[in-house]
């Protein structure tokens, strides 16, 4: 406080010069400044969380991630999925890395940057994911950095982050050149399959991982389980039960946020079998998204 009220090496003494030091004090001390936040991936598949835009802080999206990757060598990709059904959002995205295990501060000026931070914009809900990715080899520690998003109303008012770590070096796709691809689909109006992905009739595909989010506008005819199945054509390879309520309501982001990381992955039985969805029970509010993580072979 003392160097904030002096000037030219004279303390300001005059009561307008005070209450002036004191505003220029106070305005320093709370500037907005992105938060160094340490997260701890317990797989392939990650949800970083559901991050309000234009914030900084806990549960904020202008913010830096960073953790330890699964390998010393491998990929990082991450998916940014805006929750806002009436505004699309622009944000600056950028990965960086460190080789001291010990550093706690992506924000202090040591990391290094796999790439210049780069504009993306998350379109308005639905919609596929806006992405980015690196390759790594030999860092301790990865941070994933965003800024730039303000809030522009809507609701809600949130992005759903996903991180996903491969053993491969080329940046987000498998062995053999095979690209991770992100699908999401919008449920809510039927029971009937929706096809999430359809590989070439001489390939089958490997599910990932998957993550289902249900917003708090959702509601069924009567409280009760509703269930999501993921499907090998007609035939149901994992599914997924929440209870949802009867009136829609609430004040918070969802009712329900699952993300599950599935290893080496789950391959169809056939070739050209797609990859379906869906519900058993018809939702009267809102909808059900569920996004997954597939490739071909």
């Amino acid at each position: 406080m003392e160097n904030c009220g002096r000037r030219n090496g004279r303390t300001i003494r005059t009561g307008f010069g005070v209450v002036l030091a004191l505003a220029l004090c106070l305005c320093a001390a709370t500037s907005v400044k992105a938060s160094d936040i340490q997260i701890f991936p317990t797989g392939a598949v990650f949800t970083i969380g559901n991050l309000t835009w234009g914030t900084s802080g806990a549960n904020g999206f202008n913010n830096n991630f960073y953790f330890s990757p699964l390998s010393l060598t491998g990929s990082i990709c991450v998916y940014i999925k805006n929750n806002n059904t009436t505004n699309a959002h622009g944000f600056s995205a950028t990965i960086a890395y460190t080789g001291n295990p010990s550093s706690q501060s992506p924000s202090d000026g040591t990391w290094n940057n796999y790439a210049a931070p780069a504009p993306l914009t998350s379109p308005v809900s639905p919609s596929p994911s806006s992405t980015m990715g690196a390759t790594i080899s030999g860092a301790a520690l990865i941070s994933i950095n965003f800024s730039g998003s303000a809030t522009l109303g809507g609701s809600p008012e949130t992005a759903s982050v996903f991180l996903v770590q491969t053993s491969n070096t080329t940046s987000c796709t498998l062995a053999g050149g095979r690209q991770i691809q992100t699908v999401t689909v919008l449920l809510g109006a039927s029971t009937a399959n929706s096809t999430m992905f359809a590989p070439a009739s001489t390939n089958k595909f490997r599910l990932l991982g998957y993550c289902i989010d249900i917003p708090f506008n959702a509601a069924m005819a009567a409280q009760g389980i509703q269930i999501v199945d993921l499907l090998d054509g007609n035939t149901v390879i994992l599914n997924r039960e929440m209870v949802l309520p009867a009136v829609a309501g609430g004040t918070g982001p969802e009712l329900f946020s699952s993300c599950m990381s599935l290893g080496d992955g789950i391959v169809s039985s056939v070739y050209g079998n797609p990859l379906n969805v869906n519900i058993g029970t018809i939702l009267t509010s809102g909808n059900i998204f569920v996004m997954a993580w597939i490739t071909q072979q």
